[in-house]
């Protein structure tokens, strides 16, 4: 006998063991009241019996009773022990990392919290940037709007220690090294998808600024914005950085023309959309416009740098896209710092920093007459010698999971370095040095007109001593000294106030 009903109809209170095939429209996507419309049928002297569940396809229903599966089998690991298999994870990366429902590119996607607890911040971040690939700019907008707070935090937390990091160290250091070559000779700088304006925070670490650089910071994520600015201030609390939210993709209500003398994007570009190679309107293809936006805002003979993770195309792809800057948006490559960047203070073979890195000089307006789109293709493959293609694995992958902090670079043998631990030392024992002169010549004060003494010293010296952490050593034979309870170094350091 058949049965053709509604699940929540046949859910409880029936018996049907006499029925051997039911068809099920509308099961319950609990799975406790599954397992009880199927006691219904399933009991003893009835064991032969099929059951169906017709759920719409590629539909909410189907996401919703697939995300069912996934969290019982879930809870089933949770409670008598066992590890995801590489197919639950490849699957699970395809997924959105809240119980939301969210509809994209004509699929249906449905996450579970349960799994998100599971997944390392490494691994959330990865899928952030999977997902990320290839969004337009409405999508893009819609991701920060929904998940932009969450990939901040993530982003911020795996940066020093991760590729990001490391990307922006060697970026940090490549910028030090053009302005000590004089390749960048102005002092106005954008940074564009800066992130938590990495390249301003670096830089500063390095330098404390002494080069009075003016950095504009552009993100479309306000969240890291606000967090690049926080980190700046409690650096330098008179610091004003100028940030701006939205994309690079068009700013032409941001920044004026050639009013850049050198700009930066960082593991950006590869992110923008591009389309299909059609003739008509090519300069509204998201990456097209883009580069041409980075030629608008560049003064004449501006420096661009640009940045692409190892992994987002071939050494092939990578030549092929650089000749286009040259071919049809106006700049000039800079040979000498054009290539394969990798970092040198390691030596092992896999715990190593490399990316694509493109550095130009504008020269002329962009023309982008037969402009081949598939020539600004990273598609994230490589060539075989049989010539088919296979995925890039990350070179750093490993490297990232023990989280080596690399400080040493080069370009086609250029070495350069951003040592942000040894400069902030430097600088921190610079600024200490500088406030114990200013601190000595007080005490010269206080002791000569004391009577040359330290002795019996009046409340408000005394007051004004401990709020300012010193402590004053009177060895006699007028050799009065003091130490400083914020000394950087392990030991406290007696200091005289006469300088020997």
């Amino acid at each position: 006998m058949i049965i053709f009903a509604m699940g929540d109809i046949i859910r409880v209170g029936i018996n049907l063991s006499h029925i051997s095939r039911c068809i099920c429209l509308n099961p319950s996507w609990n799975k406790p009241d599954l397992a009880q419309l199927v006691k219904r049928f399933a009991r003893e002297g009835n064991e032969d019996v099929k059951i169906s569940l017709i759920v719409p396809c590629n539909t909410v229903h189907q996401a919703i009773v697939e995300h069912a599966d996934e969290k019982e089998i879930e809870s089933l690991i949770f409670k008598y022990g066992g590890a995801l298999t590489e197919e639950d994870l490849e699957k699970y990366e395809r997924k959105d990392l809240s119980d939301k429902v969210v509809v994209t590119r004509g699929r249906v996607f449905l996450g579970t919290l349960i799994r998100n607890s599971l997944d390392s911040d490494k691994r959330k971040l990865h899928m952030f940037f999977r997902y990320m690939d290839g969004l337009n700019k409405e999508e893009m907008e819609l991701f920060v709007e929904t998940y932009g707070h969450l990939f901040s935090e993530l982003y911020v937390k795996m940066w020093d220690r991760g590729y990001g990091g490391n990307n922006g160290r060697c970026v940090a250091g490549l910028f030090k090294e053009l302005e000590n070559e004089n390749i960048i000779s102005g002092r106005r700088y954008a940074d564009l998808g800066c992130g938590h304006m990495a390249l301003e925070n670096t830089l500063f670490d390095l330098d404390g600024n002494t080069k009075n650089r003016k950095i504009f910071n552009l993100d479309i994520n306000g969240h890291l914005l606000e967090t690049g600015r926080t980190i700046l201030k409690v650096k330098n609390a008179n610091s004003t950085p100028v940030i701006h939210s939205g994309s690079f993709t068009d700013m032409k209500d941001v920044y004026q023309d050639e009013y850049f003398d050198a700009i930066n994007s960082s593991m950006a570009i590869y992110c923008t959309k591009l389309g299909h190679n059609r003739k008509k309107n090519l300069h509204k293809d998201e990456r097209v416009h883009s580069l041409l936006e980075f030629n608008r805002i560049l003064k004449p003979g501006g420096v661009m740098v640009l940045t692409l993770p190892k992994n987002a195309c071939s050494n092939e792809e990578f030549e092929v896209f650089t000749e286009q800057m040259e071919k049809h948006f106006g700049f000039e490559i800079i040979t000498e710092y054009t290539g394969q960047s990798r970092s040198t203070d390691s030596s092992s073979s896999t715990n190593y920093f490399s990316s694509h890195v493109l550095v130009c000089r504008k020269i002329k307006a962009p023309s982008l007459k037969d402009l081949n789109l598939a020539d600004l293709k990273l598609t994230r493959t490589k060539t075989k010698k049989n010539g088919g293609a296979k995925k890039i694995n990350d070179p750093v992958e490993k490297d990232e999971e023990k989280g080596h902090i690399h400080t040493e670079f080069q370009i086609n043998n250029k070495n350069f370095e951003c040592d942000v631990a040894n400069a902030v030392e430097k600088r921190t024992q610079r600024a200490f040095l500088e406030n114990i002169e200013r601190i000595r010549a007080r005490l010269i004060r206080i002791y000569e007109d004391n009577g040359n003494s330290f002795n019996n010293l009046p409340k408000g010296t005394k007051a004004e001593l401990i709020l300012h952490r010193i402590r004053v050593i009177d060895y006699g034979h007028n050799k009065p000294g003091f130490i400083h309870l914020d000394d950087p170094n392990p030991v406290l350091r007696p200091w005289s106030i006469y300088e020997d």
